[in-house]
């Protein structure tokens, strides 16, 4: 979708883009039509910075972002103007307006199989880091946080938060042998945490959901429920840390996450469709220098794949020509779904 012009704008281009039915400004800018997350659209209260109205007086852009409640159907509300001469209706509130605007944050459905290593994981969402055009994580001035439970009684194991702006976090559950499944909960934080260290007044939010605009609401952000934990001494000697991601929703790229026991060389990773069929899409050699360093590769898939929404995918890992290890020995397995699999992206 198009965004609208900050020049030459008229009712009519705004009526259009919201599919609405009239062309009163009063109308429009309290359409239920409008896209919350769009940065530039008509607000409350506008910030003192006339550079940056559209951030609104408290830079929240007009949105309300309730505090986190351990729960997931906690939605986002949009502040729209009131009218009047403190909020009145501004028909160039529709400058730079874009109607195709997506949540700022998605965090992907647990895949079928879905597991966390408990010698390190990482969470990983969707969210643009800046825009022109939508509101971002970023300008809210949060990031990504993970809280574990354990799935037996619910209670609460640790949590962790990014930094401002980033969508990733990673916990380590090594010290917690007899934990076996967890739920997983998700929301923002306006600071960073270590998943073992201590909070210092980091706030914490929901995540966006319910409806864009009056559409029918998409079911997004969804917590995890009674995901298995794997991973240990007992399950691999040769790999502390295997896993494989699509690296961004639309990309035929794959993250690989390695971190080795000891053992340095060449680690060979094959990614096969999960399906009778077996089909390989990618087979990467992969340099491994220093036995007790973690990495992290990308590698693309697009030249013989394309990421299709309704497959999961699985990636082996043997070493080549490692003394001691049996060439043939699978020594990591991950199974995931590429991102498409989430309705925002098909």
């Amino acid at each position: 979708m198009a965004v609208l012009p900050e020049v030459g704008i008229t009712t009519t281009m705004v009526r259009n883009a919201l599919g609405a039915s009239s062309n009163k400004v009063t109308d429009l800018c309290s359409s239920s039509n409008i896209n919350r997350y769009s940065k530039r659209k008509p607000i409350r209260y506008e910030s003192s910075n006339p550079d940056k109205w559209y951030s609104g007086n408290d830079n929240w852009y007009s949105l309300y972002v309730p505090g986190y409640n351990g729960t997931d159907t906690q939605e986002w509300s949009y502040r729209k103007p009131l009218g009047g001469v403190d909020s009145p209706y501004r028909m160039g509130h529709f400058r730079g307006y874009y109607h195709g605007a997506e949540y700022p944050v998605v965090v992907p459905y647990a895949s079928i199989g879905q597991a966390i290593n408990r010698n390190g994981h990482e969470f990983v969402a969707f969210a643009p880091i800046t825009s022109d055009t939508q509101v971002t994580i970023a300008d809210l001035g949060l990031g990504l946080g993970v809280e574990i439970r354990d799935a037996a009684d619910d209670s609460l194991i640790n949590w962790a938060s990014a930094p401002v702006g980033e969508a990733s976090v990673n916990i380590n559950l090594e010290n917690y042998v007899n934990l076996n499944e967890v739920n997983v909960r998700f929301f923002l934080a306006d600071g960073a945490k270590l998943f073992e260290g201590a909070n210092t007044g980091v706030s914490r939010y929901s995540l966006p959901r319910g409806s864009k605009t009056n559409e029918i609401p998409l079911t997004v952000n969804s917590f995890w429920n009674n995901i298995p934990v794997t991973g240990g001494d007992q399950d691999s000697p040769y790999l502390e840390t295997f896993t494989v991601y699509q690296t961004a929703p639309g990309e035929d790229r794959v993250r690989i996450n390695v971190k080795p026991r000891g053992y340095y060389g060449t680690l060979n990773v094959v990614i096969r469709e999960n399906n009778a069929n077996q089909v390989k899409v990618g087979d990467f050699d992969l340099n491994i220098i220093n036995g007790n360093t973690a990495y992290e590769f990308v590698r693309d898939l697009s030249a013989s794949h394309h990421f299709q929404p309704d497959l999961s995918y699985k990636a082996a890992a043997t070493w080549k020509n490692v003394a001691g290890v049996d060439p043939n020995l699978q020594v990591g397995y991950f199974e995931f779904f590429p991102f498409a699999l989430n309705p925002l992206f098909i």
